[in-house]
């Protein structure tokens, strides 16, 4: 079953995939993702970003997924 990549409020400014991987937040007018499952060189959850609009954060999250089941 593909993962559903569709996004539900939380707060103001703030969105997360039912699964709860991905978060998008928005900050100055921009958009952020935090893939929580993969993290950084610092053990950090992995960002993305910045995207323009809240619908290109959310069309992003197809593509992370792709890329990490390839790592």
């Amino acid at each position: 079953m593909p993962a559903d990549d569709t996004l539900k409020r939380q707060s103001a400014g703030l969105y997360a995939t039912p699964d709860g991987r991905f978060r998008v937040s928005a900050s100055d007018g921009l958009w952020y993702l935090t893939d929580t499952d993969h993290t950084d060189e610092l053990g950090q959850p992995r960002l993305s970003g910045p995207y323009g609009t809240l619908a290109e954060a959310r069309d992003a999250i197809a593509g992370l997924r792709r890329q990490a089941a390839k790592d």
